[in-house]
């Protein structure tokens, strides 16, 4: 047990800071090209990121990100099936791989794959929010064995992420994820992406929220002498 505790460590640290590395090259790479070209997290779904960049520097981010969302989901999955494993804990173990896949799929499909990467980064939104909600209710689960494993305040926000999460999802805005606005320039009438697209929004913060997440995981393991 405590040997996969060492691994789930390194891989929810080492996966952390590849997901920071991937944000580091993707904001660099958006800054070098022109300013009218550029793309904003709060418009953009990721293919329009990749759309300007050389192929090497894609496939280069393509597996930075794969390998830290593998290493997330990885990690996760030791930390829960390292203790006494449940039905509870292989719920999680199951739930939050899912959701790091599901969304790495999403991220790298290009726009004409639009179906299926509303149903990946869909699948991968409620997977994450229901994992993160059920790891905030551990210390009511009658026979868990995590409960003693676990530090409460770290417990109880990533629960608290998991129903903000819940009730982002009720948003009636995320279906207008193809809807452009009609602008006039220079007497012509255009079509341009609104200010903010709430679907593309999401899946940027769902991204950064997993890698919170498998942050917490890692500093749970220290506090409560898991090492």
């Amino acid at each position: 047990e405590r040997m996969n505790f060492k691994i789930a460590c390194l891989s929810l640290i080492g996966g952390f800071i590849l997901v920071i590395l991937y944000f580091v090259l993707l904001i660099f790479s958006n800054m070098s090209v022109r300013k009218e070209e550029r793309n904003s997290f709060a418009n953009s779904f990721p293919y329009l990121y990749y759309q300007n960049m050389p192929m090497s520097m894609r496939i280069f981010l393509y597996i930075i990100l794969g390998l830290g969302l593998v290493l997330i989901g990885m990690g996760e999955c030791l930390f829960f099936s390292g203790l006494t494993f449940t039905c509870y804990q292989f719920v999680l173990s199951i739930l939050f791989p899912l959701s790091t896949l599901f969304l790495y799929i999403s991220n790298i499909l290009p726009l004409n794959y639009y179906k299926s990467h509303l149903i990946f980064s869909i699948l991968a939104f409620f997977f994450f929010a229901t994992a993160s909600f059920l790891t905030g209710l551990i210390p009511f689960v009658s026979g868990s064995t995590l409960e003693t494993f676990y530090n409460k305040p770290i417990q109880f926000i990533i629960g608290a992420i998991g129903l903000i999460c819940f009730a982002s999802l009720i948003n009636p805005k995320l279906a207008n994820w193809a809807k452009m606005e009609k602008t006039e320039v220079n007497g012509k009438v255009i079509y341009v992406r609104p200010r903010i697209n709430f679907y593309a929004l999401y899946e940027w913060i769902y991204l950064i929220l997993m890698a919170v997440v498998s942050l917490l995981f890692f500093i749970n393991m220290f506090v409560s002498g898991l090492l």
